[in-house]
């Protein structure tokens, strides 16, 4: 687990079996642990790989979102059987709920600076 002011995250790695020509599925948690909303938004160094749903979203407080990665089917094991894939996820705090789905996919809303809390997750794939 991954844990920060606004948020935890489970896991902290992301284990996905090698099956070739077979797509596998993961979920994430993502724990508000605070009285306000987070907006969050989850990004991947390998987006052909994988889908992500929700990418962006709203934790209400004291709740917690379910987020589904699917990797996609391999063709071939990777050379070295290493995986060096790699999820991204901010938070940030989310004025009463009110960050709509195009307010959070804007850059601005998860820049850091005048006093903003942005955290970030770095989380591995295996």
């Amino acid at each position: 687990m991954s844990t920060g002011v606004l948020l935890n995250v489970e896991p902290s790695v992301l284990k996905f079996p090698l099956e070739l020509k077979k797509q596998s599925s993961r979920s994430m948690k993502l724990i508000n642990k605070t009285d306000k909303h987070a907006a969050f938004k989850v990004k991947t160094t390998n987006p052909r790989n994988y889908c992500v749903r929700p990418t962006t979203g709203v934790v209400s407080p004291r709740s917690t979102c379910h987020v589904t990665i699917k990797m996609q089917a391999q063709n071939e094991a990777p050379y070295d059987m290493r995986c060096k894939d790699k999820f991204f996820v901010q938070t940030v705090y989310a004025a009463d709920g009110a960050a709509t789905t195009e307010k959070i996919k804007k850059p601005e809303m998860f820049s850091k600076g005048d006093g903003k809390v942005v955290e970030e997750f770095k989380l591995r794939v295996l």
